[in-house]
């Protein structure tokens, strides 16, 4: 790699952006989702589900539908489940949304809210924020079972509705992750889920979420809560070539070449999750700035820096596994995907004990998230820069060498 020329060197701004859901020219091929629940917003009749892989790009297409929607006049509270732990910081989480993004208008809208729940259920602080504005703390007094959470939750987008007609107003409620209020309220939420969103017709609901299995008992069969009950959008790859040029027009706009060479091989290595693309072109530009220029080499020493900056992490990771039957089934999956781990062979070679040991270890790194399926007798690890930490790191523990990227 030559040294850069002054004339070379672009601004010192990434166009690969990771640390946030991204937004406008950051987001790469989503028009049609976006328009879609875009429009779902804007219709109180609407139920959609948004859902597939994770780091697929659900956030963003919900956050730049939300940004859209609220551009057109509608209102649109987008409340985050990922991290929520419990009943009541969900229902937390909505009416601080809610608030937030309709409070301005009506002034005694949080009051307003808590009046029309069960007494001591919900109560309401004041204070100033940061900037010295009026703010508004919800409390909520904690649930004992499944069915008072559910009764809670319920409860309080019943009083969000309830507001909403008093007004002759509608909005748009965004949860994301819904799936995870099963944690929480259990199976039975599906049922009062389903009589809610039937009930409502001031609210248009989209409902996120990453966890497939889940989700699919949620909608698949006639015994499931969301039944018929609501559109589905599953939020596929993003073609390969589309990304691949994607990724070459976004370093252009900072003077920077990705050919068509360099791009495809960005988009091949980690895989079929945007943000997982995403993050190896950033690190790529990061490397390459200044030259104006990135090679396939390149490429190879960003995914190899990547793992790197990550590896304290991995390695926590890969140490804190229950077994070591676990440890050796990764290995296997970091050398082929399509291993057959329950081959009589293969247990014998890599003394990995009898089958159910195996299967039972596999399955709790499918429930962990650590691997996932991707077809028929095919698994992998659902980070890919976690595969490539084990295979630089561990493959040697098989005999089996470092793969090369290029």
């Amino acid at each position: 790699m030559m040294p850069p020329k002054p004339s070379q060197i672009a601004p010192y701004v990434n166009p690969f952006v990771i640390g946030h859901p991204a937004e406008g020219s950051n987001i790469a091929d989503r028009n049609s989702e976006i328009d879609r629940v875009t429009r779902a917003f804007a219709d109180p009749s609407s139920r959609i589900v948004v859902y597939g892989d994770r780091r697929m790009g659900k956030t963003s297409v919900v956050a730049a539908a939300a940004s859209a929607a609220k551009s057109q006049g509608t209102p649109v509270a987008v409340v985050d489940l990922a991290k929520v732990t419990s009943a009541e910081a969900a229902v937390q989480r909505v009416l601080s949304a809610v608030h937030k993004e309709i409070g301005a208008r009506w002034r005694d809208t949080a009051m307003s809210l808590i009046q029309r729940l069960r007494p001591g259920t919900v109560s309401l602080s004041g204070g100033l924020d940061a900037t010295g504005s009026p703010t508004v703390t919800f409390s909520v007094t904690p649930v004992t079972t499944a069915a008072e959470g559910t009764g809670l939750f319920t409860d309080v987008l019943d009083a969000v509705e309830a507001e909403l007609v008093s007004r002759g107003l509608s909005m748009g409620i965004a949860l994301d992750e819904f799936q995870r209020l099963r944690f929480w309220c259990g199976d039975e939420i599906d049922w009062p889920l389903k009589a809610m969103l039937e009930r409502h017709r001031r609210i248009s609901y989209v409902l996120a979420g990453s966890e497939r299995t889940l989700i699919a008992q949620m909608l698949d069969n006639k015994k499931a809560g969301l039944w018929k009950l609501v559109e589905i959008l599953d939020v596929q790859p993003i073609p390969p070539g589309v990304f691949a040029q994607w990724l070459t027009d976004r370093a252009a706009t900072t003077g920077v070449r990705f050919d068509a060479a360099v791009s495809e091989m960005v988009v091949r290595l980690p895989g079929p999750r945007s943000r997982d693309v995403v993050h190896l072109a950033r690190v790529l530009w990061e490397l390459t700035h200044d030259y104006g220029e990135a090679s396939t080499d390149d490429v190879a020493t960003a995914m190899d820096q990547l793992v790197l900056e990550q590896s304290a992490l991995y390695l926590r990771e890969w140490t804190q596994l229950e077994s070591d039957v676990e440890r050796k089934i990764l290995l296997l999956l970091a050398d082929d995907p399509r291993t057959e781990l329950t081959a009589t062979s293969t247990l014998r070679r890599y003394q990995l004990g009898p089958k159910t040991t195996v299967h039972r270890s596999l399955q709790r790194l499918i429930s962990g998230e650590v691997v996932v399926e991707v077809g028929k007798d095919k698994r992998t690890f659902d980070d890919p820069f976690f595969r490539r930490w084990v295979q630089v790191n561990a493959l040697e523990d098989i005999g089996r060498p470092i793969p090369l990227l290029i």
